[in-house]
């Protein structure tokens, strides 16, 4: 569960697992391999959207 003392380390969490799979999918990998991933990264940058909003709503700076 996320609070005010750990979201900031979720949403950097979030951008590092971002990172990496952005780099992973520069890789040649099979149309399966490639749809999963993209999968992966909507689905993380989706929740760090949405924490980076909660975040600004408790006042924190993102």
């Amino acid at each position: 569960m996320y609070n005010e003392n750990n979201i900031l380390d979720i949403i950097a969490d979030h951008q590092r697992e971002i990172d990496m799979i952005k780099s992973e999918m520069e890789k040649p990998f099979n149309d399966i391999v490639k749809q999963a991933l993209k999968e992966k990264l909507n689905f993380l940058e989706d929740n760090q959207f949405r924490y980076k909003l909660q975040a600004r709503a408790w006042g924190l700076k993102v």
